[in-house]
C-alpha cells in the first residue's frame, strides 16, 4: 500500500505529476481544437489563433463582463510541460530498465518547448519581389508599428524611431497611451485604435453615427473586422505635445494604416515623418528575383505551377536558387515559400514584368520537432528492446526448468 502525502507540497507534486491531470490537459486541447476550427468560419484563421492558441486564457462575454472561462492552449502547454516533467522525475523507474521511457519523455519535453519558443519568438510576414529587383526585407501580415522618422532639410531620412506593434495592439478603443523618447522633442499621445477603419469626410451623412472628434474636415469610422485579417486596416487618433506636457496638444491627427503619405510634424526647426506601417524585419542577406516562370492549367486562370529563379547574395558570394511550390529555400534559421505572384490577370507567354511574393518565416525552433521525435523514437525503441530482452530471458528460463 503506498503511502499518503501529507504535507501540502508533496500532494501538489503528485497531483502536478498525475496521469488523470494529463488526460484532462489532452481532453481540454481537442475542446479547444473543436472549438476553433468551428470558429474559424466565421471569425477567420487569424483571430481564432489568437483568441485560443496563443493566449493563457479563453475570455467570453457574459452580460457584458468578460470573464476566461477556459484555459488557452498556451497555458495548457505548459501545465502538460511540468506535468511530463515531474512524472518522469518522481515515478519512472530509477534503473536501466526505465531508460527508453526517460528518453521518449524528453523527446515530448523537446516538442512542448520549442512550440513555446516558436510562439514567442517566431515572425512570419511576405516579401514581395520584382524581376530584376532585390530585397532584404519582410513585412508582417497582420502586425501594425508606428514609424517616426526625421527628414532634414534636403528630405533624406535618419533612421526610423518604431512604436512596435506589441505596444499598439494593447491600445482599446477608448484608451489613451502616452509615448516619449529622448530622441524627440514632443510626446506621442494615442487616443484608442481602431483594429479596422477608414477616414471618412466629417460632411457625409454617415459621419453624424461616428463618435470621435474631427481632424482636417475629417473622422475615423470603425468598421467590422475582416474575417481575413491581413485585410484590416487599422486607425487611431493621435496628438502630438511638447515633452512633459502631454495633456497640452499642439497638433492633432488621424494615422490610418491606409495612408499612402507620412504626416508631418515640424518642432523646433526640424521635421518628423509619422506613419503607421506594418511591422518589418530584415535578414542577414539579400534575395534578387533573375526570372518568374509560371503556367496556368489549359483553359483556365489557375496555375499549374510557379516558381522563382533567385539569386542568394551575402558576405560570403552569390548563389543561384530555384523556389517552388512545395520546394522552399532554407537558409540561416529563415524559410522562403513560394506565396503567390502578380500582377493580377497576367498571361503565361512570359512577356510581361511578373512579380513574385515569398512567404518568409523566422522561428528559431523550426528544427525542434523533429529532433523531439528523433529523441522520442529512440527512447521508444530503447524501451521495446529491453522489454524484448526481459521476456527473452524469461522464456529461457521457463524452457530450462521445463527440461529438467
Amino acid at each position: 500500500m503506498s503511502k499518503k502525502p501529507k504535507t501540502p507540497w508533496q500532494r501538489f507534486l503528485k497531483y502536478i505529476s498525475s496521469f488523470g491531470l494529463a488526460c484532462v490537459v489532452l481532453f481540454l486541447f481537442f475542446i479547444l481544437t473543436l472549438l476553433g476550427t468551428l470558429e474559424q468560419v466565421e471569425h477567420g484563421l487569424y483571430e481564432t489563433q489568437k483568441r485560443y492558441f496563443d493566449s493563457l486564457f479563453v475570455w467570453y462575454d457574459i452580460g457584458g463582463v468578460k470573464l476566461p472561462l477556459i484555459p488557452g492552449v498556451r497555458l495548457l502547454m505548459w501545465v502538460l510541460f511540468f506535468n511530463m516533467l515531474s512524472a518522469a522525475i518522481l515515478k519512472m523507474r530509477k534503473s536501466w530498465k526505465g531508460a527508453g521511457l526517460l528518453i521518449a519523455h524528453l523527446g515530448i519535453l523537446l516538442l512542448l518547448v520549442g512550440g513555446a519558443i516558436g510562439l514567442q519568438f517566431k515572425h512570419y510576414g511576405a516579401m514581395m519581389i520584382w524581376e530584376g529587383d532585390s530585397s532584404s526585407e519582410f513585412e508582417s501580415y497582420t502586425e501594425w508599428q508606428l514609424d517616426v522618422i526625421a527628414v532634414d532639410a534636403e528630405g533624406k531620412a535618419s533612421e526610423a524611431l518604431v512604436i512596435p506593434s506589441n505596444h499598439i495592439d494593447r491600445i482599446g478603443k477608448s484608451e489613451t497611451r502616452v509615448f516619449i523618447s529622448d530622441e524627440l522633442p514632443f510626446d506621442i499621445v494615442i487616443h484608442g485604435r481602431e483594429q479596422n477603419a477608414m477616414p471618412i469626410p466629417a460632411g457625409a451623412p454617415m459621419s453624424a453615427s461616428v463618435e470621435g472628434k474631427e481632424i482636417d474636415g475629417y473622422k475615423l469610422m470603425s468598421m467590422t473586422a475582416a474575417k481575413q485579417a491581413e485585410q484590416n486596416l487599422p486607425g487611431m487618433y493621435v496628438s502630438f505635445s511638447e515633452s512633459g506636457k502631454s495633456a497640452d496638444s499642439e497638433a492633432e491627427a488621424i494615422l490610418w494604416g491606409g495612408d499612402v503619405a507620412p504626416y508631418t510634424v515640424e518642432k523646433e526647426g526640424k521635421r518628423w515623418a509619422v506613419k503607421l506601417v506594418k511591422e518589418k524585419w530584415k535578414v542577414p542577406f539579400e534575395i534578387k528575383l533573375r526570372d518568374f516562370h509560371f503556367e496556368y492549367f489549359p483553359g483556365t486562370q489557375r496555375a499549374r505551377v510557379y516558381r522563382s529563379d533567385v539569386t542568394k547574395i551575402e558576405n560570403e558570394g552569390e548563389r543561384d536558387v530555384r523556389i517552388s511550390m512545395n520546394k522552399p529555400l532554407r537558409h540561416r534559421g529563415y524559410t522562403f515559400f513560394q506565396s503567390s505572384f502578380g500582377p493580377s490577370g497576367a498571361d503565361d507567354k512570359g512577356d510581361q514584368r511578373m512579380y513574385t511574393v515569398f512567404a518568409v518565416m523566422k522561428n528559431p525552433a523550426d528544427h525542434w520537432p523533429l529532433v523531439s521525435l528523433i529523441v522520442s523514437g529512440v527512447g521508444l525503441l530503447i524501451h521495446f528492446m529491453i522489454q524484448l530482452w526481459d521476456y527473452l530471458k524469461k522464456q529461457q528460463k521457463t524452457r530450462s526448468k521445463e527440461a529438467v
